[in-house]
């Protein structure tokens, strides 16, 4: 599995998993478009062995190039970790306080952030493909985020997936 970490502390672990042609469906974490839904849970399964969080604590969202966010709350845990459709829907970007939660952006194209401040604590996923990018995904859920105490300009980190560029 190719996965590279952005952060690892003992509040937060941020990072992101990459394309690698020996793994079953080239490390694809995403039911949205697999053709082999059991070699996407067997991705995830092992990240989560690398992480130490069941998948049955994961939150994924319906992405659909949108400007919408949601807070990941705890009757949140566990949707769409099993299949796309039950995703939360509606939405391109998640956050969360809780702890021993996976929050994720399924990307390609697209650019992934991960918002994280440890003082709060608070992280954040945004998935922004270009509908997102001018509807100001990015800046309606920083600005939420910030206007809410959830996170702090001074204590901050953000982290870019990789994406393409053409």
């Amino acid at each position: 599995m190719k996965y590279q970490q952005f952060l690892n502390t003992n509040t937060i672990c941020g990072g992101v998993t990459l394309y690698n042609e020996s793994d079953p469906e080239h490390n694809d974490m995403s039911y949205q478009n697999s053709l082999d839904p059991k070699a996407i849970l067997s991705n995830r399964n092992e990240l989560s062995n690398i992480l130490g969080i069941p998948v049955s604590r994961w939150v994924l969202s319906q992405q659909e190039h949108t400007d919408c966010f949601h807070e990941v709350r705890q009757e949140d845990i566990g949707k769409g970790s099993l299949s796309y459709t039950d995703g939360i829907a509606h939405n391109d970007a998640l956050y969360t306080t809780q702890r021993n939660v996976l929050i994720g952006a399924m990307t390609a194209d697209c650019l992934g952030l991960l918002v994280v401040d440890e003082s709060t604590p608070c992280i954040a996923v945004i998935h922004s493909g270009w509908k997102g990018t001018l509807q100001k995904i990015t800046y309606k859920t920083v600005k939420h985020l910030l206007d809410q105490n959830l996170i702090h300009a001074e204590s901050t980190k953000v982290f870019l997936s990789p994406t393409l560029h053409y």
